[in-house]
C-alpha cells in the first residue's frame, strides 16, 4: 500500500483538474482581477497577494480562539489564488486544526519529518502538510525550523504555530515575519500583552494582527499591545459559524493582508 506522500508528479489531465479546483476556490473567495470597483474600496489587485517564493511567515498566539488557524489558512489561499507557490504547514502540536478546515488528513507533520521530501496535499490554492496525529516528542522542535527551511526553498510557506511553547518560537525562528493573532476582546488583549516577552527575541519581524475588528479598533488594540499593525480583518458571520468561507469585505481585508508580508 503508499503512502500519503508517494505520489507521482501531475500529469496534463491532474494539471487541469487542479487549475478547475483553484479557479472554484477564486470564486468561492469572490476573486476578481478585473472586477469593479466595490461601492467603498478598490480591490487588491492579484499580483500584489502573492508571496515571494522562499518567504516564511507563522502566525501564532498565546491562547485558542483568537483565529490563528483561520487567518493563517486564508492567507496561504488568498496568496496562492494570487497565483504564488504556497505550502501551509500546521506546526499546532498542542490542537492541530487545519485538517478540519480542509477536511483532509494526511500527509501530516509526522510524515513530513520523516521523508526528504514533501508536497503537501493540495488543499485549493495552497499545498497543506496537515498537524501531527499523536504527540511527535519534546525535542521535535529543531527538526520543526528545518522543514521551515526546506519547505520555502521552491514556495512561500506559511505557518500555523498554534500557541506559544518553546517548540513554537523555534519554529517560529525560522520564519521572516511572525504575526501574533488576536482579537478586542480583553482577555485575549491581556494574553497578548503577557505574550510580548516571549516575541521580544524576533524584534521587528513581530506584528500584530486582530481579528473580528475594524481597522479603529485593531490600531487601538495594537497601540495597547505596542505591537505593529500589519493587518485586521473584520467580523464574518461565515468564519462565526465555521465555514471556511469569507464576505467580500474579508477577502479585502486578507489581501491587504497579504500585500503587507508579500
Amino acid at each position: 500500500m503508499s503512502g500519503p506522500l508517494d505520489r507521482r508528479e501531475p500529469g496534463e489531465l491532474a494539471s487541469q483538474v487542479r487549475e478547475a479546483t483553484t479557479w472554484l476556490v477564486d470564486l468561492l473567495f469572490e476573486r476578481t482581477d478585473d472586477a469593479p470597483a466595490a461601492a467603498t474600496a478598490a480591490p487588491i489587485a492579484a499580483r500584489r497577494c502573492r508571496l515571494a517564493a522562499g518567504r516564511r511567515i507563522g502566525f501564532v498566539s498565546l491562547v485558542a480562539g483568537c483565529g490563528t488557524t483561520t487567518t493563517a489558512a486564508l492567507v496561504a489561499q488568498r496568496s496562492g489564488g494570487a497565483g504564488s507557490a504556497v505550502r501551509l504547514l500546521d506546526l499546532d502540536l498542542e490542537a492541530p486544526t487545519v485538517a478540519l478546515l480542509a477536511g483532509e488528513r494526511t500527509p501530516t507533520l509526522l510524515d513530513a519529518l520523516g521523508a526528504s521530501e514533501v508536497r503537501g496535499r493540495r488543499w485549493g490554492s495552497a499545498n497543506v502538510v496537515f498537524g501531527a496525529e499523536r504527540d511527535p516528542g519534546p525535542d521535535v522542535a529543531p527538526s520543526l525550523a528545518r522543514l521551515v527551511r526546506t519547505m520555502a526553498r521552491d514556495a512561500a510557506v506559511v505557518v500555523d504555530a498554534g500557541t506559544l511553547s518553546a517548540a513554537s518560537v523555534t519554529a517560529l525562528g525560522a520564519c521572516d515575519a511572525v504575526l501574533y493573532v488576536t482579537t478586542p476582546r480583553a482577555a485575549h488583549v491581556h494574553a497578548a500583552l503577557r505574550a510580548i516577552e516571549a516575541l521580544a527575541p524576533f524584534g521587528a519581524a513581530a506584528r500584530l494582527v486582530v481579528a473580528r475588528a475594524t481597522h479603529d479598533e485593531a490600531a487601538s488594540v495594537a497601540r495597547e499591545i505596542g505591537l505593529t499593525l500589519a493587518g485586521s480583518l473584520p467580523e464574518d458571520p461565515f468564519l462565526a459559524r465555521d465555514e471556511f468561507r469569507i464576505r467580500a469585505e474579508t477577502a479585502r481585508a486578507v489581501d491587504l493582508l497579504c500585500e503587507s508580508l508579500g
